[in-house]
């Protein structure tokens, strides 16, 4: 699965792992516990660091039930149809192939109940940044008493996840 310059090939892995539910299985039981643990390590530095709000763009989010470490947790959505037109275009493939994707995901109803925050991306990139300028302006006057609120419990909880994703991933 790598090119010729020793980089993992993304196309036809993906490709592999949205049409075969045992590589995709292999595939997140390989990575998952390096991602959840740099996700934990990010939000412990970010917390130590008086970083009052952290961005963190992850697809799986939700699947790997990494929502629970941090709040509030921000769902940008689209329907189905622009989902598949925008990664049609994207990544230069099949209609089939990004609906493979997509099929291979969580169901979008399901993601939108476990989000705290679901911003509307169906349309254009203009429409798009005065939701996420509202959002940011809404989390800036609200995080700071949040942070002093759950400052402890938050170190607590991440050191806690971090050890306990370490023992359940041996």
């Amino acid at each position: 699965m790598l090119t010729a310059d020793g980089e993992i090939d993304r196309e036809r892995l993906a490709g592999l792992v949205f049409s075969d539910a045992a590589a995709r299985r292999r595939l997140n039981a390989a990575t998952h516990l390096s991602v959840a643990l740099s996700l934990t390590r990010a939000l412990l530095l970010s917390w130590l660091s008086f970083k009052w709000v952290v961005v963190v763009d992850m697809p799986l989010l939700f699947e790997t039930n990494s929502h629970k470490m941090a709040r509030p947790n921000v769902l940008v959505a689209c329907s189905p149809e622009q989902q598949v037109s925008r990664l049609v275009a994207r990544d230069g493939g099949s209609v089939e192939r990004a609906q493979a994707r997509i099929a291979a995901q969580m169901p979008l109803e399901a993601k939108k109940r476990l989000a705290d925050i679901v911003i509307d991306n169906d349309g254009s990139v203009e429409q798009l940044k005065p939701q996420v300028r509202r959002l940011s302006e809404r989390l800036r006057r609200g995080s700071r008493i949040w942070g002093v609120v759950t400052s402890p419990l938050t170190v607590v909880a991440l050191v806690v996840a971090n050890l306990a994703m370490k023992l359940r991933w041996r």
